[in-house]
């Protein structure tokens, strides 16, 4: 989980960091992007577009899917993401919608094409990022942390299992 001190939170906002010096090493890091656990910062690239852990799970049309519980949350890769270019607006389902694994639960605009958005589980819509209405751009700086799209309430945990890890996922695309 995130760590929710307003002083760190300002300073690295989860958005893409030019030059950052560890205070714990000399070395700069450059465009990374950071998320603050509980016990460590962690940096995960731009270029590779790696989750910022390993509770993330991919499908093969590009969604991603992180479970607790019994609520998955949900969005599209960083691969998808970069693929589609800048979005421009994203199309959220209402409140109780159900769908099952693999149906199209919403849509997503960008300047280059318009594309399905998958449920990568099956389950009822729960809570969906009212922020991408306003800012749908946060799906390009940040498609894992503020680019979220739907919370689902699962009707299968199992299905979890199915989908694949980032290491089986980016070898779909770089194939």
């Amino acid at each position: 989980s995130l760590l929710s001190v307003d002083p760190i939170v300002m300073a690295f906002r989860l958005s893409p960091v030019k030059r950052i010096y560890s205070t714990f090493s000399t070395r700069a890091v450059f465009k990374s992007r950071c998320v603050l656990s509980r016990w460590k910062v962690r940096f995960f690239s731009d270029e590779t577009g790696s989750p910022p852990s390993d509770n993330y799970r991919f499908a093969s049309s590009h969604e991603w899917a992180t479970l607790e519980g019994r609520v998955a949350t949900m969005g599209i890769s960083y691969h998808a993401q970069n693929q589609l270019g800048d979005v421009v607006y994203v199309d959220l389902p209402d409140i109780g919608k159900t769908a099952e694994m693999g149906e199209e639960i919403s849509a997503i605009e960008s300047v280059k094409a318009a594309e399905d958005i998958h449920a990568p589980m099956s389950g009822t819509v729960v809570e969906v990022n009212k922020d991408l209405q306003e800012v749908p751009e946060k799906v390009n700086k940040s498609p894992y942390i503020e680019g979220w799209m739907v919370k689902l309430e699962v009707s299968d945990p199992d299905e979890f299992a199915k989908l694949m890890t980032f290491k089986e996922y980016k070898k779909t695309y770089e194939e």
